[in-house]
């Protein structure tokens, strides 16, 4: 085959025509390696994967690739960086925001010392099936007597409970009025709990059973109330540093893919599927608290959904 250089380097006895025909063929051999060079580099997705307890991490890792793999065949290979750096919430966010050290990250909300959510993209599907929201009461194994009749807000106010000092949860059960004792660090709020620092550790039903697991043996033995439960509205999204739009709306597409697919669903179910079975064994009754961080619509939206989700299966009181 001749090479088209060559051609062209022939004398102008092949006439304008064969000449154009060899400069659009060029054209196209150029094009051609150009797509393939852009399609040969890959997504650089930097995913930032601490922030949450073990209950929930191996799903959310595992959600990411779901939605990269689902995206493949139209946005190409990728390359998933795993930042498992201790940051606090706030630095996490913020260097999230710049999108070098960090660009993809799960939250809650976005809010926080030099941190502004117009620096962000919050993908629209809530990834939890409303059930971050509802919240284990995690006690000392011998005191879980304490907690079996609770269903009125001034019962549960007299019993002290355990946050991480930069979780949405602080707020929200303050402007419920429910006494909170905090703490900087993670892994210290189990340790606190069987040292009766506080008397409770509310923490997602999806995540509990995984963080008391540990701490379930001995006299300081840690245990998940059968019979009282809180629930909140507090959905989480993923969020994309806006430096990285490519990113943002791949992800956005595999969400949609996974979603109409099933795919999403079924993972949920292989992580969380002992829930649907936990509620219609306990059918525990759960207080119902307003969310100060979101609106009053949102808050009414999300707890309507709970309770068309969930209620079936719990005894929900409102707390006024």
């Amino acid at each position: 085959m001749t090479d088209p250089l060559s051609l062209l380097a022939l004398s102008p006895r092949l006439g304008p025509t064969l000449r154009r025909i060899v400069f659009i063929w060029l054209a196209l051999l150029c094009l051609s390696a150009s797509c393939q060079e852009l399609a040969a580099e890959p997504t650089i997705v930097r995913y930032f994967s601490k922030g949450n307890t073990e209950g929930l991490r191996t799903y959310q890792l595992e959600l990411v690739k779901l939605l990269l793999e689902k995206t493949r065949a139209t946005h190409g290979d990728y390359s998933l960086i795993i930042v498992d750096s201790d940051l606090s919430a706030a630095r996490a966010k913020a260097e999230t925001e710049k999108g070098e050290l960090i660009n993809t990250h799960y939250a809650t909300e976005w809010s926080g010392e030099f941190v502004n959510a117009e620096n962000v993209y919050v993908l629209p599907h809530s990834v939890l099936k409303g059930l971050l929201g509802m919240r284990s009461l995690i006690v000392r194994e011998d005191r879980l007597q304490d907690f079996e009749h609770i269903d009125q807000h001034n019962q549960l106010s007299l019993f002290k409970a355990g946050q991480r000092t930069d979780w949405p949860d602080v707020e929200i059960l303050k402007y419920n009025k429910l006494p909170t004792l905090l703490t900087e660090q993670l892994t210290s709020l189990s340790p606190m709990l069987q040292a009766h620092r506080f008397d409770y550790l509310p923490l997602s039903i999806l995540e509990a059973p995984a963080v008391t697991v540990p701490f379930n043996t001995g006299s300081n033995a840690l245990a998940i109330s059968p019979s009282t439960a809180i629930f909140y509205p507090l959905a989480m999204h993923l969020c994309v540093s806006k430096t990285k739009p490519k990113i943002a709306e791949r992800l956005g597409a595999g969400l949609t893919i996974a979603s109409e697919d099933g795919s999403i669903d079924a993972l949920f179910e292989k992580h969380f599927g002992f829930i649907a079975v936990l509620l219609a064994q306990r059918k525990l009754t759960t207080l119902i608290l307003n969310n100060p961080l979101i609106s009053p619509s949102e808050n009414k939206r999300l707890i309507a959904e709970f309770i068309n989700n969930y209620g079936p299966y719990t005894k929900t009181v409102y707390v006024e």
